[in-house]
């Protein structure tokens, strides 16, 4: 196995890049479904506040909506563990190796997947929960006002502009899409 070792720990590291990248994606996703959930039923958040929601019952509401986004993904992902952890041991240890697995996830990792879980909808509602409550009751039980304060147009001439920073910025853009991906997994190896 130690011929392995080098490549066990980069794929261990490829692994941990993508669930930090994966965890980001989640949530922004979460992030802008709330946003926009909250945005488009201000008037009925005033309402509520009006009849008497409190800041906390606010807080709890937000939060159960966004855990109500991952619930389904964390069922089946506890769901489809087996199968894939039983798949992947047959097709890469069953017939080079002598050993036995367990295909059930440990307590360990069912825990971390589980505090991954909950943890995406709870960074997500942070800032919608901050400008909900931000707002006046006034203000958000005006419907007279319009929400959007104005639009600037900007016409340029295509052929009279500069390709020059396009071109630096793809290049930059390339030489940090590398560095990401070789160099930094060959750096925390080395």
């Amino acid at each position: 196995m130690k011929q392995y070792s080098t490549s066990v720990m980069l794929i261990g590291l490829v692994f941990d890049v993508l669930l930090v990248v994966f965890v980001v994606i989640s949530c922004l996703l979460i992030y802008s479904l709330l946003q926009i959930q909250i945005e488009t039923k201000t008037f009925e958040i005033g309402v509520m506040r009006m009849v008497g929601l409190t800041k906390g019952g606010f807080v709890t509401m937000i939060l159960t909506q966004a855990a109500m986004f991952v619930l389904p993904s964390i069922v089946l992902g506890f769901a489809l563990s087996v199968p894939c952890i039983w798949a992947m041991w047959s097709f890469f240890l069953d017939g080079g190796l002598d050993t036995s697995g367990e295909i059930f996830p440990s307590f360990f990792s069912s825990m971390q997947a589980l505090a991954i879980g909950l943890l995406i909808p709870a960074l997500s509602a942070i800032i919608p929960i901050k400008r909900a409550l931000s707002q006046s009751l006034s203000a958000s039980l005006d419907l007279q006002r319009s929400k959007l304060s104005g639009t600037a147009v900007t016409i340029t001439d295509n052929l009279s502009k500069s390709k020059a920073s396009y071109l630096l910025f793809g290049v930059v853009s390339v030489l940090f899409g590398i560095s990401i991906y070789y160099i930094l997994p060959l750096a925390l190896i080395t």
